[in-house]
């Protein structure tokens, strides 16, 4: 009952879909939800490089992809990271501290924010959607996401499809299906689908410490997942919530109880 209901929230369509994917859980189930409405063959996976602290995730989520056989997209938006490292502490480069979540809660505009991301990222993106004949857009902003970010909220979302329904040829809809959901929801999701496991493929942290791993013939990098940030934070706080251990590969740099 809880897939159809979940499958619901993704309008039907003929054409592809574009799914925001940064790497990170949100955005991976996001993906995984879509695979399973559309198929994969119809879904593609857009990413974006804006020079964040994190960008490791950028690689969780194209081995997500090669597993679940999605095609992936990474976009170059390192302007952006330019123009905001001074007043965000999400940004490479930054003397900007990372907060935690005590540090965050109640704070109208945490130093996490990064201006204006989420609204160039989605307008690239419905770009991108048009010129490769796709009709919708599909992110993973979550109701948690809402305690300190303007453009998380279905607000901001109805307010971005306002704008796009403007275009003459190919209005491009963004969807946004766990905007009243908390990860907890998510991950309760990925049980019903028995893809939970498919998470190791994610990473939360908005400033872990990398690692690099060898496996067999190959090699890549790793993230270590701080435990502190806000996002680490809500991510352990989902896994512990079910009493189940998270199965991102590279772990916590603190001791988590599961």
């Amino acid at each position: 009952m809880m897939i159809d209901k979940m499958l619901d929230r993704l309008p039907d369509t003929d054409k592809k879909v574009i799914v925001t994917h940064s790497g990170g859980m949100d955005s991976s189930t996001a993906i995984i939800l879509a695979v399973e409405k559309y198929g994969k063959e119809n879904v593609i996976s857009l990413g974006f490089d804006y020079g964040q602290k994190q960008k490791i995730e950028l690689e969780y989520a194209s081995r997500l992809c090669n597993e679940i056989g999605v095609t992936r997209h990474i976009l170059d938006l390192s302007i952006l990271g330019e123009i905001v490292k001074n007043v965000s502490a999400n940004i490479g480069g930054t003397d900007i501290e990372m907060p935690t979540i005590k540090d965050v809660l109640g704070n109208p505009q945490p130093p996490t924010y990064v201006p204006y991301r989420n609204l160039i990222m989605f307008s690239l993106t419905a770009a991108f959607a048009e010129a490769n004949a796709a009709s919708h857009i599909i992110c993973g902003l979550q109701i948690h996401d809402e305690y300190s970010y303007w453009d998380t909220t279905q607000k901001f979302v109805d307010s971005f499809n306002d704008v796009t329904a403007q275009n003459r040829s190919w209005p491009v809809t963004l969807i946004a299906p766990f905007s009243d959901l908390s990860k907890t929801d998510e991950v309760k999701l990925l049980i019903a689908l028995d893809k939970d496991q498919l998470l190791k493929y994610s990473l939360t942290c908005y400033n872990p410490k990398e690692s690099l791993k060898h496996y067999a013939v190959n090699r890549y990098n790793i993230g270590i997942s701080c435990g502190n940030c806000p996002s680490c934070a809500e991510r352990i706080a989902a896994f512990v919530n079910l009493g189940i251990p998270d199965p991102i590969e590279g772990g916590y740099q603190i001791e988590v109880p599961w």
